[in-house]
C-alpha cells in the first residue's frame, strides 16, 4: 500500500496539481491578509479622524475613551471614539503576526472546503481519466486502493495547511511592518491570542480539512460529478446563507462560531441558534452516512466496468 500512496503523491506533484492548489490557496490566504491590512489602515485612519475632531471641539479625550458607545438602528453612533478604538483593535488583532493562527483558521472556514474538495476530485477522477483504476484494483484490491487514496489526500492537505500557515505568518509580518511604518498604532491595545484557543483553532482547522476531504471524496466517488461538486462547494462556501436551523450551513457556522470570533474581514453571518452538541452530532451523522454510502457503493460497484 505504501507504493500506492507514493504513486498518488507523485502524481499530484508531477501533474502540477499540488503546485496549482498551493498557488490558489496562497492567493486566497494572501488576499485575506491584504484585506485585513486595508481594514486595519482604514480603522486607524477613522480613529485618527475622530480623535482630531474631538480635540478640535475641546472635549475630554480620556473621558470620551472611557465612555460606552451606542449604535442606533439608523447607524448613528454615540461616543464614536470608544467605538473606533474597539474597531481598530479588532482589525489590528488579525494582522498581528502573533495572532496568525486565528487569521489562518478564519480564512480557512471560507477557502478550505474548496481546496479539500478539489484534492478529492483530482484523486478520484485521475485514475478514470488515465484508465489505471482496473490495474490498481487488480493488484492491490478495492480496500487498499480506496484507503490509500484517502490517506494520500489527507497527507497532501496537511502539507498544504503547513505551507499556508507559513505563508500567512510571513504575509502578516510584512503587512504589520508596513502598517507600523505608516501609522501610529501605539494608542491601541492589541490583544494576544490565548494559547489554548490557538491550539483548539489549529486542531479544528486540521480536523475540518479532513472532514471536507472525506465528504468530497465520498461525493465524487459515488456520483462522479466532478465539475458539479466543485461548483456546489464554491457556492456553499461563499454565497449560501443558513436557510433553517438544522441545515448543513448552519451546522458548520455554529461549530465555527465556537472556535472563532469573526471580528475581522471574514464574516459568516449570524445564522440560527443551535447548541454545539447538536451541531456536532448532526455533522458527524452526515459524515458517517456519506462514508457508509461510499463503502456500500464501492462494495457493489465493479471496478472493471
Amino acid at each position: 500500500m505504501k507504493n500506492l500512496i507514493r504513486a498518488e503523491i507523485r502524481y499530484f506533484i508531477y501533474s502540477k496539481s499540488f503546485l496549482i492548489l498551493f498557488i490558489l490557496f496562497s492567493l486566497c490566504s494572501s488576499a485575506t491578509i491584504y484585506m485585513s491590512y486595508q481594514y486595519s489602515k482604514s480603522s486607524v485612519f477613522t480613529y485618527n479622524d475622530t480623535y482630531q475632531y474631538i480635540v478640535d471641539t475641546g472635549a475630554d479625550i480620556e473621558k470620551e475613551k472611557d465612555m460606552q458607545y451606542v449604535v442606533h438602528d439608523n447607524g448613528m453612533i454615540e461616543n464614536p471614539l470608544s467605538y473606533d478604538i474597539e474597531q481598530a483593535e479588532n482589525a489590528l488583532f488579525y494582522i498581528a503576526p502573533k495572532n496568525c493562527i486565528t487569521s489562518f483558521g478564519e480564512s480557512c472556514t471560507l477557502f478550505l472546503p474548496i481546496i479539500a474538495f478539489l484534492i478529492a476530485i483530482i484523486l478520484v477522477s485521475y485514475d478514470e481519466k488515465n484508465k489505471t483504476k482496473k490495474l490498481k484494483v487488480a493488484n492491490y484490491g478495492k480496500l487498499k486502493f480506496n484507503f490509500s487514496k484517502q490517506l494520500s489526500g489527507i497527507l497532501i492537505i496537511l502539507l498544504l495547511l503547513i505551507l499556508e500557515l507559513i505563508i500567512i505568518k510571513v504575509a502578516s509580518h510584512i503587512a504589520y511592518s508596513l502598517l507600523q511604518n505608516d501609522n501610529d498604532i501605539s494608542p491601541f491595545n492589541i490583544r494576544n491570542s490565548n494559547m489554548k484557543d490557538s491550539i483548539f483553532q489549529l486542531l479544528y482547522t486540521i480536523c475540518s480539512a479532513i472532514v471536507y476531504f472525506e465528504l468530497g471524496y465520498c461525493i465524487s466517488n459515488i456520483f462522479h460529478c466532478y465539475t458539479f461538486a466543485a461548483i456546489l462547494v464554491s457556492i456553499f462556501s461563499f454565497f449560501l446563507p443558513p436557510i433553517f436551523k438544522y441545515d448543513v450551513i448552519n451546522i458548520k457556522n455554529t461549530i465555527e462560531r465556537n472556535f472563532f470570533d469573526f471580528k475581522g474581514v471574514v464574516d459568516i453571518g449570524v445564522g440560527f441558534p443551535l447548541s454545539l452538541s447538536i451541531a456536532f452530532i448532526e455533522g458527524s451523522a452526515i459524515l458517517l452516512c456519506c462514508i457508509l454510502l461510499n463503502c456500500l457503493v464501492d462494495k457493489n460497484r465493479s471496478a472493471f466496468s
